[in-house]
């Protein structure tokens, strides 16, 4: 086979530019916006990581339940769930049944818890005007420690102000020195000295609101405490002064030689809130202190339990703001007003979703918004993120 002269198949005729192809180009940025995509979510997730602290928990609304005074038919029921009541309210009527008998023996009985009643009257109403008075330590022992803390706060603003106005003074003093040296053109500007001073004006202060944002704080807090105490007292001396009504009630009918006399007891709500479930309707029997409904409370406050280890802790504080991530997507912004050093109530230990804890810790968070059905996610696993820088 003879082989043929390669030099007939030369051709030096230009045989232009290749044809261009869409789909590769397209394919070509679709691979950078894909790595480009990528890239971002994992900056973005070690830019959280470093940001935030992320712990996992669970969600309690305050509860507070209902219980009978005393046991009897419930006659009325003032109030149906999902309903909103007001403090002071009628939530329930009970029938209460007296059984009496003319014995001198029971009269006496009869005197004697009427006394002791008035006795503790008298206790309630005196405790009542040592507080209006302002002799607050002689009911509340524990307002002590506040007002000594408050007085504290008190001392060491007085000292960092002091501090302010004489470092505003020798910063002043320095300005007219450097005045009266420009004119006399003679450069005695120490930059270094002058930024330190500068800082130090700038930390002065800013502890100063640090310790102004405690005391208001402290101040809140004593004045809560005060109007709670107020509110006990208050809901105790009309529970007494019924109490003491019903067996003077009792008293006048023992004309009848034996009988047993129906009184109508009425239960007012301590609290304003929404009425989460009721367990008791009309007609049903109630022995005393069952359970008859359960009242969310209408304050903002709701309290996370917390799974995290001990490196953790220093990023929970208190006055801090947090957010709850709930589930689908919601996320509710709070703020710590309590922290308590407790373990959780069940241990998770034998579940499936065991998470091991070495200091778990419950804190108090008052939401910054109103959120409606809050108890729906009562008892839900949820994120907590803090922020850490």
């Amino acid at each position: 086979m003879k082989l043929r002269n390669r030099k007939t198949y030369i051709n030096y005729v230009p045989e232009g530019e290749p044809p261009i192809s869409r789909k590769r180009k397209l394919v070509k940025y679709l691979y950078f916006f894909l790595l480009g995509f990528i890239l971002f979510q994992i900056l973005f997730y070690f830019y959280l990581k470093i940001r935030y602290l992320e712990v996992a928990g669970y969600i309690e609304v305050p509860k507070f339940v209902i219980h009978s005074y005393s046991e009897g038919e419930i006659r009325k029921l003032f109030v149906r769930e999902g309903g909103f009541i007001n403090r002071g309210q009628p939530v329930v009527e009970i029938s209460t049944v007296q059984r009496i008998s003319v014995s001198p023996e029971k009269t006496i009985s009869i005197d004697i818890k009427t006394s002791s009643k008035e006795l503790e009257i008298k206790r309630l109403r005196w405790e009542l005007s040592l507080l209006n008075s302002g002799y607050i330590y002689m009911v509340m022992p524990e307002i002590l420690d506040i007002d000594k803390d408050i007085k504290e706060i008190m001392i060491s603003l007085k000292e960092k102000k002091n501090e302010l106005e004489r470092l505003k003074c020798y910063i002043s003093k320095e300005y007219e020195k450097h005045k009266k040296n420009v004119l006399l053109e003679i450069s005695t500007v120490d930059e270094e000295k002058s930024f330190k001073y500068l800082n130090l004006l700038n930390k002065l202060k800013y502890e100063i609101e640090l310790l102004e944002e405690k005391k208001r704080n402290l101040e809140k807090k004593r004045e809560k405490l005060i109007a709670s105490k107020k509110r006990e007292l208050l809901f105790k001396l009309e529970v007494t002064s019924e109490e003491i009504r019903r067996l003077k009630s009792v008293k006048t009918k023992f004309k009848k030689p034996v009988g047993e006399f129906v009184f109508p007891l009425l239960q007012k709500s301590p609290v304003s809130g929404k009425v989460l479930k009721v367990f008791k309707k009309e007609g049903d029997f109630v022995l005393k202190n069952d359970s008859i409904m359960t009242i969310i409370s209408e304050e903002r406050e709701v309290f996370v339990f917390l799974y995290c280890s001990s490196k953790d802790l220093p990023y929970i504080k208190k006055d801090i703001t947090i957010d709850l991530l709930l589930p689908e997507d919601i996320s509710i912004e709070g703020r710590i007003v309590e922290v308590y050093s407790t373990a959780l109530p069940i241990s998770n230990e034998l579940t499936e979703n065991y998470i091991p804890i070495g200091a778990p810790i419950k804190v108090k968070v008052l939401l910054t918004k109103d959120f409606p059905n809050l108890e729906m996610f009562d008892g839900m696993k949820i994120k907590v993120r803090i922020k850490k820088l």
